[in-house]
């Protein structure tokens, strides 16, 4: 990932708390042995002693905070401290905080200090699914470090939908099991995450099982959020669709999870539509400028209100 996409998404932020330093006061100027213990990754700490709380190395994608904390003995408070997280795989630099534990402060003091990485305002993750490393410096040395890794969701279906429209979200607009002939039917499958690597599949079949096409989807890139997914079946010379009945079956990861059942109708042979007649609705030419041809099996009824004109085809033979 460059590094512009981290700036964007990944928002990772050490909210380092000064206050969590409960070794002070700084009472002895003279020299002391500074040690430092492990980096722990954790869930929280404790607000009071900012010890770590669960400690752990595995963090959900929708996790709200992730604490890095660290016990250390006897250092100046003008001593320089740094805080560095990486991403692992691409070594991408994603925070990197310092600072002196406490300016002006020249004497000694020991205690658990802490920083946290939290969602950001606006954002809605602290970091994407990866793996990342803490390090801690004082005084520009390594002293220690810790891994953690942010989790994959496992994504699923929501929903399958049929249609024979769709929207520029691949979201069904006009959802139905019933089509005509000359008709682009839609498979709208709507997830909650796509996650790459994973794979979906709509294998299209007649009535008598014989597969017409399948369309296979990958998904390369990460989407955190809801979306929709369309499979389309159209007539080609490949694949010549006539009147019928068929089903298109979903699977996700080669794991069959549905079939939806439709059927696709020759309009002119089952509504016998024809305009041979001539008809044209024309009453409300002069007033509103509007004229239609209509069907020979319509007639119409009109009429005026406040708001303007309506008018209303309807077949002759109810059946």
């Amino acid at each position: 990932m460059h590094k512009g996409f981290f700036s964007k998404k990944m928002l990772l932020a050490f909210s380092v708390l000064i206050c969590a330093i409960i070794m002070m006061p700084f009472v002895c100027s003279c020299k002391r042995e500074t040690a430092f213990g492990n980096l722990i990754i954790c869930e929280s700490v404790d607000k009071n002693t900012y010890e770590p709380v669960n400690p752990k190395n595995e963090f959900d994608l929708f996790v709200k905070e992730i604490a890095a904390a660290i016990n250390i003995q006897n250092v100046k408070g003008t001593d320089n401290y740094r805080f560095v997280c990486k991403n692992i795989k691409t070594n991408e630099t994603v925070s990197d905080i310092n600072g002196k534990y406490l300016e002006g402060e020249t004497g000694y003091g020991s205690g658990w200090f802490e920083s946290t990485l939290s969602v950001k305002e606006g954002a809605d993750v602290i970091a994407l699914p990866g793996d990342y490393i803490v390090e801690f410096y004082h005084n520009g040395e390594i002293k220690s470090s810790a891994n953690f890794k942010i989790k994959e969701p496992q994504a699923k279906i929501l929903g399958v939908s049929l249609a024979s429209e769709i929207n520029d979200k691949k979201e069904p607009v006009k959802a139905t099991q019933e089509f005509n002939l000359g008709d682009i039917i839609y498979a709208c499958v709507q997830m909650d995450y796509r996650v790459p690597g994973n794979k979906l599949v709509a294998k299209w079949l007649d009535e008598k099982n014989n597969t017409i096409t399948e369309i296979p989807m990958d998904f390369t890139e990460p989407f955190y959020k809801t979306s929709w997914t369309a499979f389309a079946l159209e007539s080609t010379d490949k694949n010549s669709i006539t009147a019928g009945k068929y089903k298109v079956e979903i699977y996700y990861n080669n794991e069959k999870y549905n079939e939806f059942l439709f059927s696709i109708a020759d309009l002119a042979q089952t509504s016998n539509i024809t305009f041979d007649d001539g008809n044209s609705f024309t009453e409300a030419k002069a007033k509103y400028f509007f004229t239609i041809n209509y069907p020979d099996s319509c007639k119409y009824t009109w009429q005026e209100n406040e708001s303007g004109m309506n008018v209303q085809f309807m077949p002759v033979n109810e059946d």
